[in-house]
């Protein structure tokens, strides 16, 4: 609740039954516990009796005495012995403590989490929103165009949902600035998503803050979106309508909040986008009317977007796009460029690669459909290690990877984790892979599910 995860945090779900055996067992091995992985099983069991044990030991009696043990042994010995931990008691005995605390200690327990964590949660909320936009393009744009708007000004603040924001910025960039020369892409880079993500989470404080300079700061910004999932709909209900906000609240226009939100977010094009995005645009109720169901765009609503887009980019008076200045670079720096583009085309390949043989095996299972890869959304090729195997070489023996991957032509994309190995094996035991669950808004980034 401290962090406003209350809604989306599963305290009963298996994944937090597990990750509380594995705290544990740290906790045990920290402490020099003899035997951890004991240790751990005997509060499994013990959690389905908490109640009981919590009566018990809060008697009157300060101390233990033989008598409340052989009471707790009675009571473990009578009842059934299950496997699984059950947190609920849990929880309940953590929040009474808390409430039990000193008054000052409570408003200190209570104010606002530490800002770093803030933001962590809020950048895992907003990567989020990003893998749900690339599921939602269409393939072939999205890999021969769409990377690069996406990565280069896909924000996700706007006047609609956080996603659909991302799909209509990518697009009106794509638009406007469309790539001279077109770059086709299995692959975005890990980097490059993550970039993007922060910059939205710049862009989205930036905005709150100049819209309400007077009374809002930096970290009131940052928990009002963390409240309202990073979706300005709820974190500034009024930014649709200038005319019926209270001047006593509000600092600045919606268009002036969306020009500080596009400098902060190093927006290529700050201006257009600030007019692109301002209330009075009547194109932006017709790019609702595409966006607003949350499927899949086909290749011809993405067009029909982007038309509806260019009659009101051509209404800003946007100057004509100035000629690129081709720079001559020496022949060291050419070098050094050339290696470092075939060294990308290679990984690309690599992975890439790798992907689709874990798609094969996985479509191979019985009773699994076969699969076809939509994107490859994150790389992590330093797992397991480093080895060295040298005084200046080290070597890392896996990668995880997620992906996008389709059923059948037209249906929405599943989220896929994947563990391979990284010298090139390209037998069965190269590695796996499983579909996973996006993280829904405020549950922080899962290492388990996401390779960041």
């Amino acid at each position: 609740q401290h962090r406003g995860m209350e809604q989306s945090f599963g305290f009963k779900s298996d994944t937090t039954a597990a990750a509380v055996e594995l705290a544990l067992r740290c906790a045990a091995a920290a402490a020099q516990h003899p035997c951890p992985k004991q240790f751990a099983s005997a509060w499994k069991l013990l959690s389905h009796f908490l109640g009981s044990v919590a009566t018990v030991l809060s008697g009157p009696c300060v101390t233990f005495d033989r008598f409340q043990s052989a009471e707790i042994i009675d009571i473990l010995l009578k009842k059934h012995q299950p496997s699984d931990f059950s947190l609920e008691k849990s929880w309940d005995l953590a929040s009474c403590r808390l409430l039990k605390l000193s008054p000052d200690l409570f408003g200190e327990v209570m104010g606002f989490p530490e800002r770093s964590t803030m933001r962590r949660m809020l950048l895992a909320t907003i990567h989020g929103y990003y893998l749900q936009a690339l599921a939602r393009l269409p393939k072939e744009k999205l890999r021969s165009q769409y990377h690069h708007s996406l990565l280069q000004a896909g924000h996700c603040y706007g006047p609609l949902d956080p996603v659909s924001n991302i799909i209509l910025n990518t697009i009106w960039y794509s638009q406007a600035y469309p790539l001279t020369k077109k770059v086709d892409l299995e692959a975005i880079s890990t980097g490059g998503l993550f970039r993007i993500a922060v910059r939205s989470f710049y862009g989205l404080v930036s905005f709150l803050c100049t819209r309400c300079a007077t009374h809002l700061s930096p970290d009131q910004a940052m928990q009002r979106l963390q409240a309202s999932g990073a979706d300005l709909r709820i974190a500034d209900p009024n930014h649709l309508d200038d005319d019926n906000n209270d001047d006593a609240m509000v600092s600045a226009s919606v268009e002036q909040a969306y020009a500080a939100a596009a400098a902060a977010a190093f927006h290529p094009k700050p201006r257009d986008q600030a007019e692109l995005l301002r209330p009075s645009n009547p194109m932006l109720r017709m790019a609702s009317h595409y966006l607003k169901d949350g499927g899949k765009l086909s290749g011809m609503d993405a067009d029909h977007l982007a038309e509806c887009l260019f009659y009101s980019i051509s209404e800003l008076e946007q100057t004509e796009h100035a000629e690129t200045n081709i720079e001559a670079v020496n022949k060291l720096t050419y070098g050094r460029m050339d290696r470092l583009i075939n060294d990308f085309w290679n990984e690309h390949a690599a992975v890439v690669g790798m992907v689709k043989s874990l798609i094969d095996v996985y479509s191979r299972q019985p009773g699994v459909p076969k699969y076809e890869l939509h994107l490859i959304c994150g790389v992590n090729k330093y797992v397991d290690g480093p080895v060295y195997t040298g005084p200046f070489t080290r070597i890392y023996h896996y990668s995880h990877i997620n992906f996008l991957a389709t059923k059948s032509a037209g249906a929405p994309p599943t989220l896929f984790f994947a563990e391979c190995r990284n010298d090139g094996t390209q037998t069965q035991e190269m590695g796996w892979c499983c579909p996973v669950d996006v993280p829904s808004p405020g549950t922080g980034m899962r290492s388990f599910s996401l390779a960041t």
